[in-house]
């Protein structure tokens, strides 16, 4: 696959995450694949620690703060609603399968 094809099948969906509610927070997009395609959101904190080693901020992705949910595409569109995770930023990806086709 070239990079130009990579690149189009990366930007075929799309993400926007509504506000959390007291238990959950509800996440939709569009997709660019057949109805019934199954996509996985997942979605993980970012935290930033204070590394003495560099004098500087380190972000990383926390482990124990992980939410996942499946997604179903139908009309070019899909949505989902994560359980609410601590507050917080998120790095939120979408899968294909194995293969990662969005991310912010």
């Amino acid at each position: 696959m070239t990079a130009l094809a990579a690149l189009v099948l990366f930007l075929q969906v799309t993400v926007v995450p509504d506000s959390p509610t007291e238990t959950s927070w509800p996440m939709a997009g569009k997709a660019n694949r057949p109805d019934g395609t199954v996509l996985k959101v997942v979605a993980v904190r970012v935290e930033r620690r204070w590394d003495p080693a560099v004098e500087r901020f380190r972000e990383f992705l926390s482990p124990g703060s992980r939410l996942t949910r499946s997604a179903e595409v139908g009309g070019a569109s899909w949505q989902c609603k994560l359980k609410n995770g601590p507050t917080g930023v998120y790095d939120v990806t979408v899968h294909e399968g194995d293969k990662r086709v969005h991310a912010e």
